[in-house]
C-alpha cells in the first residue's frame, strides 16, 4: 500500500499498544471504579488480556498525497467536525479521482455561482460523470460514486465520458462566459449539464445561439419565485424547486427535474433544429458519392492525396451533422481520410 502515516490519533494508539501492554502505566481506579487499585496489564485475568487484543480497532484511510487536502481534514477532525461525503470521495486516490480533479480544473466551474466549498465541485463533477457513464439518469448518491472510484481506482476511465462532459463544459463556457455565478445550486449544475449534453447530442447546435444563456436564466428566475404551484402555468417550476431540495441525488429528483427544464427549454426554442438521427453514410451511399465525385477528395486540405480508392476514402458531410446537416447524398462530398480528420479537428 505504499507509505502510509497517522493523521490523527497515532499518540492515543500508541499509548495503548506499546506502553498499557508492556507495563509502563497501570489502569487507575479513578476512572475505571471496577478496579480497587492500579492494576497493570500483566496483572489482568487472560479472558481480559484476550479481549483487549482481538479489539478491532477501526480506521478511515485517506488515499491523499496533497499537503494542502492533508491538513484541512486535519483541522476538521481536531474541531470535531465530520468529513462530508465530498471530502470522502476526494480522499480515495486513483484514475477516475485524478481525471475528476483535472475536469474540476475547467475554466468554467471557476465561473460557477456553486460555491467550491470542501470539493463541492469536484463531487458534482463526480455525479455528472456517473450519469454520463451508466448512459441513463441514475441515482448519484455517495456510496454509487465510492463504487466507481473503486472501480476505476487502478483502471482507466472510459475516455468517451470524459470527453462528453469536457464537451459539455466547454459549451457551457461559450454560452455563459463569466455569467455562470447565475448557477448557484448542486442541483441545478447537474440539471443544466444533462440538457447541454442532449442538446449536444440530437440538435444542431448552430440553432442553439446563445439561447441556452436566456433560457436559463428565465427559468431559474421563474423556479425562484414561484412560491405554489396553484396556477397551471407554475406547476412546472414550482415541482422542479421540490425536486432540487428534495433528495436531489436521488434518480426520481434527477429525472424530474431533466424533464421539466428539457421541456421548457424545448418550449423556449420552437424552432430549434434535430439532428439527423442517422449520422454514418451506408455502403450504398458511400458508393454512389464515390462515383460521383469520381474518388477525387473535395475538401483538398494541405496534404490533401486527390484522389482514392473507394476503400481508402469516406464521406463527409458538407453541412456538418452536429451542426444539422442531414446523412444524404446531397450533403455528402469525397474526401480522402487525411482531409476529412483535420476538418473534425478544427
Amino acid at each position: 500500500m505504499g507509505n502510509m502515516s497517522g493523521l490523527d490519533g497515532r499518540q492515543r494508539l500508541k499509548t495503548i499498544l506499546r506502553d498499557f501492554l508492556n507495563d509502563k502505566f497501570p489502569i487507575n481506579p479513578k476512572y475505571s471504579p471496577e478496579f480497587n487499585r492500579e492494576t497493570y496489564y500483566s496483572e489482568l485475568p487472560d479472558a481480559l488480556k484476550n479481549k483487549i487484543r482481538s479489539y478491532i480497532i477501526y480506521a478511515i484511510v485517506f488515499y491523499t498525497t496533497e499537503d494542502e487536502e492533508t491538513c484541512k481534514i486535519f483541522l476538521r477532525l481536531q474541531e470535531g467536525l465530520p468529513l462530508n461525503s465530498a471530502e470522502k470521495l476526494n480522499a480515495m486516490i486513483g484514475n477516475l479521482r485524478n481525471e475528476i480533479v483535472s475536469l474540476a480544473g475547467h475554466p468554467f466551474m471557476s465561473k460557477l455561482g456553486v460555491k467550491n466549498h470542501r470539493f463541492t465541485h469536484r463531487y458534482i463533477l463526480a455525479q455528472l460523470y456517473l450519469i454520463i457513464l451508466r448512459e441513463q439518469i441514475t441515482d448519484a448518491k455517495f456510496r454509487y460514486l465510492q463504487e466507481i472510484y473503486n472501480t476505476y481506482r487502478t483502471e482507466l476511465p472510459p475516455v468517451r465520458v470524459t470527453n462528453s462532459i469536457r464537451k459539455i463544459l466547454n459549451f457551457l463556457q461559450e454560452q455563459f462566459g463569466d455569467t455562470g455565478q447565475v448557477i448557484k445550486f448542486n442541483a441545478d449544475f447537474i440539471s443544466l449539464c444533462l440538457l447541454t449534453n442532449n442538446i449536444l447530442e440530437n440538435y444542431a447546435i448552430d440553432s442553439v445561439g446563445s439561447g441556452l444563456k436566456e433560457f436559463f436564466i428565465n427559468f431559474v428566475i421563474k423556479v425562484d419565485k414561484t412560491e405554489s404551484g396553484e396556477k397551471e402555468d407554475e406547476i412546472p417550476f414550482y415541482e422542479y424547486n421540490i425536486y432540487r431540495k428534495t433528495s436531489a441525488d436521488s434518480k426520481g429528483s434527477i429525472e424530474k427535474r431533466f424533464n421539466i427544464i428539457l421541456s421548457k427549454f424545448l418550449e423556449f426554442n420552437p424552432d430549434i433544429k434535430p439532428k439527423d438521427p442517422e449520422r454514418s453514410f451506408d455502403y450504398w451511399q458511400k458508393l454512389v458519392v464515390y462515383w460521383r465525385d469520381k474518388g477525387f477528395c473535395q475538401l483538398k486540405l494541405e496534404g490533401c492525396k486527390q484522389k482514392t480508392s473507394f476503400d481508402d476514402g469516406t464521406v463527409d458531410h458538407i453541412t456538418p451533422h452536429s451542426k444539422g446537416g442531414f446523412t444524404t447524398v446531397g450533403n455528402g462530398q469525397w474526401s480522402c481520410i487525411s482531409c476529412n480528420l483535420k476538418k473534425g479537428a478544427r
